[in-house]
């Protein structure tokens, strides 16, 4: 009690003042996923959800991978290298929903409200989340987990390590589709200290208290919760 006290006192020090204190990457969270039946259950779960969804959603896939064709020229796929656990590199699976998007490496361009590259699919795609879904795949190839941090650009992971003190520990776990700062509000853009502060500490926080049952939280919260679906564009 009295250390989350603490840290949210610092936490508002912070913003006030704009400081920005470089990333100490030797400390580890200690996390319930530490343990190795948690994790076992954890992939389990994942491997099983993956496969029930990828398989029940197959006629949405296929039909969401003809509007597209349909809607832009270019691949159904936009396949960006993402940051995953322990800082490796993979490649994250979404549905295009630009019609010029940015280089798969080394992209640096953020989405924008009323982004003018935006498909008019793309638009419903995004709106819903629905570009996320093939991730799943990424699931079944070990790279990704259902619910966790979610994987940012190499470029904003480093510019975030810089800024965001604790920021790397995010990294101990697999990224997910969806996750604790998603459904609180904290997605979308990271142009303010705020946002980069409060989308770290929350998916600390995640990692600090990991428990099954949060995870189906955040999944019903994922659908139904009206704050996930907030600064969505």
């Amino acid at each position: 009690m009295l250390e989350t006290k603490f840290r949210r006192k610092v936490l508002a020090f912070r913003i006030e003042n704009n400081v920005c204190k470089p990333l100490k990457t030797n400390y580890v969270p200690r996390s319930p996923l530490d343990f190795p039946f948690r994790r076992l259950l954890k992939h389990v779960f994942d491997f099983t959800f993956s496969v029930a969804v990828l398989i029940l959603l197959a006629p949405v896939f296929c039909f969401i991978a003809v509007l597209i064709k349909l809607d832009s020229t270019g691949p159904v796929f936009y396949c960006p290298l993402r940051v995953g656990r322990h800082g490796h590199l993979f490649k994250m699976y979404k549905f295009r929903s630009m019609r010029e998007c940015d280089t798969t490496f080394g992209g640096t361009q953020s989405t924008q409200e009323n982004d003018s590259r935006i498909s008019a699919v793309g638009k419903i795609l995004r709106r819903y989340s629905l570009d996320e879904l093939p991730q799943f795949i990424n699931v079944l190839r070990g790279e990704m987990s259902v619910i966790g941090p979610r994987p940012h650009r190499k470029f904003l992971s480093d510019e975030m390590e810089k800024s965001v003190e604790k920021y790397a520990e995010r990294q101990h776990v697999k990224p997910g589709i969806t996750g604790w700062a998603q459904v609180n509000g904290w997605r979308g853009p990271t142009s303010t200290l705020e946002q980069k502060v409060q989308r770290t500490e929350h998916d600390l926080w995640y990692i600090e208290n990991w428990s099954f049952v949060l995870d189906l939280k955040i999944i019903y919260l994922t659908i139904f919760g009206k704050k996930t679906h907030f600064r969505v564009f």
